[in-house]
């Protein structure tokens, strides 16, 4: 046998061994998608000879990603719509509290305006002109009248004379001393708000006057106190304080604020000696 014949007798067997060995693959490998890195395990368990491809992990991150986007959007509108709801809430509680606060001032201005207009009405009409000689004389009958009426403690009596006073003769010099008694009237009457309107006045011509001023704050002060006022009370006082620091009205309302005294009822008993104050 000559070489070259052996030679190709080799290539041959060469050649059917190969055919032979590609014959082996099983139909479960040549199914469609299957991956060529797993191989079967008669146990059923599926094993992987290599790394998962680049496209495999990228569309998995992929998926995992786009799952997580979803929920942060979720978690994130959730959030949105309870904040939202809350800011609804918010403005509605202060819608509702600024209609409250607007229909309590206007009732306070509405119960202003009247105890104005009734402070400007004539509420007696003056003696006649046969009874005083001048507008002087007549001024000063009123005041009598009141003085007298507050010590039998007819106290309606008492301020129909002095409104009448302020009413008709409001360039007397009993002004000062009419709206200060009047409001301590209207104060032992509980009508407050009464009070403060004369007290005011009061303090608005108190700025002439050498004796009995700090009583004009310190009435106001307490009136404010039985409005249940304690911030408007706390001023009055406070100017009190800075005007009249020495004044036995300063002291009781120091006394009244630091809590170990009250706010009298009557004014005319916390101050007895009242009619030293309210002189022309």
């Amino acid at each position: 046998m000559t070489p070259m014949f052996s030679m190709f007798k080799k290539s041959v067997l060469a050649l059917v061994f190969l055919v032979g060995l590609a014959a082996c693959k099983t139909s479960g490998d040549l199914r469609v998608g299957k991956d060529p890195r797993v191989n079967d395990d008669p146990t059923g368990i599926q094993t992987l000879d290599g790394p998962p491809t680049p496209d495999a992990v990228t569309s998995g991150n992929a998926s995992k990603a786009a799952k997580l986007s979803q929920q942060d959007l979720e978690r994130q509108l959730e959030i949105l719509q309870g904040e939202l709801e809350n800011q609804r809430f918010q403005i509605e509680k202060e819608r509702q509290e600024w209609q409250l606060r607007n229909i309590e001032n206007e009732a306070e201005k509405k119960k202003l305006q009247e105890a104005l207009q009734a402070r400007a009405q004539p509420v007696a009409a003056p003696p006649s002109a046969a009874n005083s000689e001048s507008d002087k004389n007549t001024a000063e009958l009123l005041w009598n009248q009141g003085v007298d009426s507050v010590k039998k403690n007819a106290d309606a009596e008492a301020l129909v004379s002095l409104k009448s006073l302020l009413a008709n003769y409001p360039k007397s010099k009993r002004v000062w001393g009419a709206n200060l008694t009047a409001g301590m009237l209207e104060y032992r009457m509980k009508n407050y708000k009464g009070a403060a309107i004369h007290f005011n006045q009061a303090i608005d011509m108190s700025a002439k006057r050498s004796v009995g001023p700090s009583l004009a704050w310190y009435f106001q002060g307490l009136s404010f106190l039985k409005m249940n006022k304690k911030e408007d009370a706390s001023l009055f006082f406070s100017e009190l304080e800075r005007r009249f620091a020495k004044t036995p009205a300063n002291a009781k309302a120091k006394k009244i604020l630091a809590g170990k005294a009250k706010a009298p009822n009557d004014l005319f008993v916390d101050t007895p000696n009242w009619l030293d104050f309210v002189g022309p």
